[in-house]
């Protein structure tokens, strides 16, 4: 990993945050989101469009990005001259303008310039290291005995994983680094007998998801990889997700699934791997 991408998790919470360059503005703090199915390979806040000296190209525009929340999400088509991150160097990258930014970033309680989204990592090797806190976008695949298959929606660029919950189901599941904590609808809970108790409240790139959810716990295993008494949340968010997707998403696989090792994807081969202690042994 001699190109490994140092990061940071935001008030402990299992998201990967890194410092990039974008046009004149440096340092810019970078959020990895794999679940973010957006047109666009990065989209940015008006606040470093405006120090970038990002170019709009189109007029606004809104769609669904298969994002949590109840607004929509609006983009604007813009140009930014240069975005480098560690080994990496673009020019001329086509981005999104979006006040989306802002919104996950009050909901991390911590400063967001940009997302980096399924576009970004389309077509790459990537390895996001938890324990050690590196991402390297040059990965090695893992063998192929131990490789856990995934497809993409046809609709938006989700990953889709089968995962068991309660050892029942499997069930259809989008793997979202950008998701802190698992979430599953109200059918797939009933399904797998998940009792959930408290209320808790949801966001996404589309603000705050009105009706909330009630968090419960559970065995949630993909693959090999197993986690017993795992948080996650029931809500009833997934139909405008699944008809975004074009495929029936039952529920979301977060990040705190990972936290102790390494996930590696492969989005040439769709496939992906888990290593517990992020060495690969």
């Amino acid at each position: 990993m001699l190109d490994a991408i140092p990061f940071e998790m935001p008030n402990q919470i299992p998201f990967v945050v890194m410092q990039g360059e974008a046009g004149d503005a440096r340092p810019v703090r970078v959020l990895l989101d794999t679940g973010n199915a957006a047109p666009f390979a990065m989209i940015v806040s008006p606040d470093l469009a405006a120090r970038a000296g990002a170019a709009a190209t189109g007029a606004p525009d809104t769609r669904s990005a298969a994002a949590l929340g109840d607004s929509a999400v609006p983009f604007r088509p813009a140009r930014l001259p240069s975005f480098t991150l560690g080994p990496i160097v673009m020019r001329d990258l086509p981005v999104g303008i979006s006040p989306a930014v802002e919104a996950v970033a009050r909901q991390l309680n911590s400063p967001i310039d940009a997302i980096l989204g399924h576009r970004f990592v389309a077509g790459r090797t990537i390895s996001i290291d938890y324990a050690r806190r590196q991402v390297d976008f040059e990965a090695a695949a893992g063998p192929a005995g131990r490789a856990i298959p995934f497809t993409l929606a046809p609709g938006r660029p989700l990953t889709l994983v089968r995962v068991t919950v309660n050892g029942r189901g499997p069930f259809l599941m989008v793997l979202d680094s950008g998701a802190s904590t698992s979430l599953v609808s109200p059918a797939t809970a009933a399904a797998a007998g998940v009792e959930a108790g408290r209320n808790v409240q949801l966001g996404g790139a589309g603000g705050v998801a009105s009706g909330g959810a009630r968090l419960g716990r559970a065995r949630i295993s993909l693959g090999t990889l197993s986690r017993d008494g795992q948080p996650v949340a029931v809500a009833d968010v997934f139909a405008p997700i699944s008809a975004a997707a074009g495929a029936p998403v039952e529920g979301v696989l977060g990040a705190d699934m990972f936290g102790a090792g390494r996930i590696t994807l492969d989005y040439g081969t769709n496939r992906l791997w888990f290593d517990e202690t992020g060495r690969g042994d």
